[in-house]
């Protein structure tokens, strides 16, 4: 632990890094019924398909919402149980133009109340028990995604001295790693720093100092969504993720069909912002959690 002295006694500030990984919704398929056993009865009954005489089928369906529209598919055997499976890109209407030509982000997470909609085309495709379990494998993969934090260097952070009433950078960068495979991918992954309160970023016990104090900044250049210049931790909630006034987004990077499985490496910087402030007499320590979610 470092300690920081002024004219008023000693204050020292520590920063321990947490980990948590946030992922969105699993891509999953579903049957009618949406009850969890109904699931898995569905999927073990169709993991094995004969392999003559076909019996199995993947119907690809057109519903009327918007201007788009919206694509899903049925699928399993001939006279069973329906399976669905949503089949479309994920975005505003801009990203759904851009599919035309380009990979975009895509979503298999089965609606429900998608069956609600009406139905203007369907094209149907029977398959055999060879088919078929490709047909599984590729939902499997859909399935498959992974998003990871790691801190490299600077777990550990401390202030040797502070001043009061001025602005003390911390001594040095906290290099943070993340990585993702999403596939399908999402629309954005996002990297977000939080406290768990907004009162009390660091604490000696009796009194505490906010997050308005508690400054960062993303040192690496070309880093989407990132804050450039020393901002408090005071943002908002991200897709779930972090603390109402105690969060800060370190870079929030857009998603397509090639970067779908990627990393992205930052360096951190911290500041303790004492400006216009006198410090009480103590030692400070405080939590800064990682956290990385898809959207």
């Amino acid at each position: 632990m470092y300690r920081a002295r002024n004219s008023r006694g000693s204050i020292a500030a520590v920063l321990a890094f947490l980990l948590g990984i946030g992922l969105s919704t699993p891509i999953q398929a579903q049957d009618t019924t949406g009850s969890r056993s109904a699931e898995k009865s569905a999927t073990g009954q169709a993991h094995n398909p004969t392999t003559a005489g076909g019996g199995y089928y993947i119907e690809f369906r057109a519903a009327q919402i918007g201007a788009y529209g919206h694509s899903y598919v049925v699928y399993g055997n001939v006279g069973g149980r329906q399976n669905f499976a949503d089949l479309h890109p994920m975005g505003n209407y801009a990203v759904m133009a851009l599919g035309h030509v380009l990979p975009v982000p895509a979503n298999t997470q089965w609606d429900p109340d998608v069956l609600k909609l009406p139905v203007t085309s369907r094209y149907r495709r029977n398959l055999n028990g060879e088919q078929y379990r490709k047909l599984l494998a590729a939902l499997s993969a859909a399935k498959a995604t992974s998003l990871t934090v790691v801190v490299n260097s600077g777990a550990t952070q401390s202030l040797t001295s502070i001043t009061d009433n001025a602005t003390n950078d911390f001594p040095s960068a906290v290099n943070i790693t993340t990585s993702w495979d999403i596939n399908p991918s999402a629309a954005s992954v996002t990297l977000v720093g939080y406290f768990s309160s907004a009162s009390a970023a660091l604490s000696n016990g009796s009194f505490n100092i906010p997050t308005t104090s508690m400054k960062g900044r993303v040192a690496t250049a070309s880093t989407p969504g990132a804050p450039t210049s020393y901002t408090a931790f005071t943002q908002g909630v991200v897709g779930g993720v972090g603390t109402a006034g105690a969060s800060l987004t370190l870079f929030s990077e857009t998603i397509t069909g090639v970067n779908k499985k990627s990393s992205r490496t930052i360096d951190l910087d911290l500041q303790l912002d004492l400006t216009g402030q006198t410090t009480t007499p103590g030692t400070y320590t405080g939590t800064l959690n990682l956290r990385a979610v898809t959207q």
